[in-house]
């Protein structure tokens, strides 16, 4: 895969790198007054650095508090069909599209509800699973589900269905799992994660956050749904 070898060849470049900072004179001082050379390093950054885990856990606990009030979860995992695609670029292109009007759909008709979603792509770069955080709900019809998703898989495993029960902290730790999978290099010798390659290839974020955020009614609306237990 020609993205693995650039991202190898990415990793090698800047994997040792450092920036480095120097504090100098701008002219305003004589060189008797200048005071003496100040500098910095840091270790160059990216998302193949074994600290990118770290990170982005960071990044995901800055959303807890949005998910804090809620009791009830739903974990979403939907599949496309690699098949139905001629390229990388269409696979994404009709799957963004479509989960944007799925995503709406859902907060047309349940408008507390927020979540999380991550990418994970397959090996073979075409085919994707997109798996989906919902708090607010703990059941969702998964016919009503594919009437939306069905351009992109007519399998019966193309929507995926899990309540998650605990609290905020479990249930996060639960999908940072698949955050990992998705966008996250664990081997600091070679870059290996086809997943991670891809979402680098077309800077794809570890994570998107969908919802009204500040919104504290959804604890109370969410008891009034019907659940799958």
């Amino acid at each position: 895969m020609r993205k693995r070898e650039l991202a190898n060849a990415y990793w090698e470049d800047t994997g040792d790198k450092a920036l480095v900072f120097l504090g100098v004179c701008d002219g305003e001082f004589s060189d008797s007054e200048c005071p003496a050379y100040r500098s910095k390093s840091i270790p160059y950054f990216n998302r193949f650095s074994p600290a990118y885990r770290k990170k982005v856990r960071k990044e995901l606990w800055k959303y807890r508090k949005e998910f804090a009030n809620y009791r009830k979860f739903l974990f979403m995992t939907l599949t496309i069909d690699p098949k139905r695609f001629n390229s990388q670029y269409e696979a994404k292109r009709t799957g963004e599209r479509v989960w944007n009007a799925l995503r709406t759909r859902i907060l047309k008709e349940y408008p507390w509800v927020k979540g999380i979603a991550t990418r994970e792509w397959q090996e073979n770069g075409i085919g994707l699973n997109l798996h989906v955080l919902i708090a607010g709900l703990d059941f969702l019809d998964k016919s009503w589900v594919m009437e939306t998703w069905k351009p992109m898989t007519e399998s019966g495993w193309g929507v995926e269905l899990k309540p998650l029960y605990g609290d905020v902290d479990k249930v996060l730790n639960y999908v940072f799992k698949y955050i990992v999978k998705a966008v996250v290099n664990d081997s600091s010798g070679e870059i290996d994660n086809v997943s991670a390659v891809v979402n680098w290839a077309v800077n794809g974020k570890a994570f998107s956050f969908f919802g009204r955020r500040g919104n504290r009614l959804g604890s109370d609306k969410e008891q009034l749904q019907p659940s799958d237990g």
